[in-house]
């Protein structure tokens, strides 16, 4: 869950994604991204090309008001749900050279417009795996204070009038320039409040039925990753694998027991390394335990699903599925 830092993050994530995909003409060098109020000065032509972002207002998301996250906080506490909010940006190209007379060619800036709002269109979900491509090349785009969002950052073009547009500059009190609008949705901010507890309810006469409360923590896989030998730290992310290899499954709520992976036909019991991630060994004719796998039932080469499911001690016949994720199983690494 982020905190007071995520509205932040979420424009310094925009510029980054910006600043690394954006394309200009040769001509005009390099172009520059900024987060901040539109000025006067702007608007004159000194030379520079620049897109600006504007967060001109923040809005309440009505779905997820007073909705509590599964799994966060204490088990059994309530109260003070996270703040949910719509980041509303206005997006403006700057750029222009000297005509006729008094005349200002703005080609140059339609031309920026036009290749910030292809990069904002081609990345519309921004994840934890996005990475930059220009120097230095590698590095994750998705700001810190979001990496723990259960939300995923989504952003889409929002269809203001001429109308809308126009009142948001003479706010400003500023001569209208080309402009569009962006929604992002949805950025969770996590209250400081202390939360409550229900009174403890005194246990029942011995015998008769037993009802059993089972916290909802669902797992979910985020990230499947392969290592062929080697220590930790050496896996790769592309879905191919062989028999004998290790696949590190990466994802969240895999601390309750007994934990299985199901991998194609096979349920192979596992002990989660950590609440966050998994390691199994492929196998070949024989599970874990020694159990003799049938030859029908062994795995074959081609396309494999796999799921974490979990149990629950006191009900044997309850339990968790995480989401499904698909492999390659294969007899050689492709180059």
């Amino acid at each position: 869950m982020a905190d007071f830092q995520a509205i932040g993050g979420v424009s310094s994530t925009l510029q980054r994604l910006l600043n690394d995909r954006m394309e200009s003409p040769d001509v005009h060098g390099t172009v520059s991204v900024t987060i901040s109020t539109p000025r006067e000065e702007d608007a004159q032509n000194n030379g520079d090309s620049r897109v600006n972002l504007f967060l001109y207002r923040v809005t309440e998301n009505g779905n997820l008001k007073n909705q509590e996250i599964p799994g966060r906080g204490p088990m059994g506490s309530y109260g003070h749900p996270p703040l949910s909010l719509d980041l509303h940006y206005l997006l403006t190209a700057y750029g222009s050279t000297p005509a006729m007379e008094d005349a200002t060619d703005e080609r140059l800036a339609h031309y920026l417009l036009g290749s910030a709002m292809r990069v904002l269109h081609g990345y519309p979900v921004i994840t934890r795996a996005l990475r930059t491509i220009r120097e230095p090349a590698g590095e994750q785009i998705l700001d810190q204070s979001l990496e723990g969002e259960l939300e995923r950052v989504k952003l889409y073009l929002d269809p203001l009038s001429l109308d809308d547009l126009s009142k948001v500059w003479q706010t400003l009190m500023l001569s209208y320039q080309l402009s569009v609008a962006y929604k992002v949705t949805v950025v969770q901010i996590e209250s400081q409040q202390p939360r409550s507890f229900p009174k403890p309810v005194g246990e029942p006469p011995a015998g008769g039925p037993r009802i059993h409360a089972v916290p909802f923590r669902s797992p979910e896989i985020r990230e499947l990753r392969v290592r062929s030998g080697g220590p930790a730290g050496a896996e790769r992310p592309f879905p191919y694998a062989r028999v004998g290899d290790i696949l590190v499954i990466q994802g969240r709520n895999f601390g309750l027991e007994p934990a299985k992976v199901l991998l194609g036909g096979l349920e192979i019991p596992v002990t989660p390394q950590s609440d966050d991630r998994i390691e199994l060994n492929i196998p070949d004719d024989t599970l874990p335990g020694g159990e003799v796998i049938p030859e029908e039932r062994r795995l074959q080469p081609g396309a494999q699903p796999l799921c974490v499911a979990l149990g629950v001690p006191e009900l044997p016949q309850a339990g968790f599925r995480s989401n499904q994720i698909v492999f390659m199983l294969v007899t050689e690494m492709p180059s």
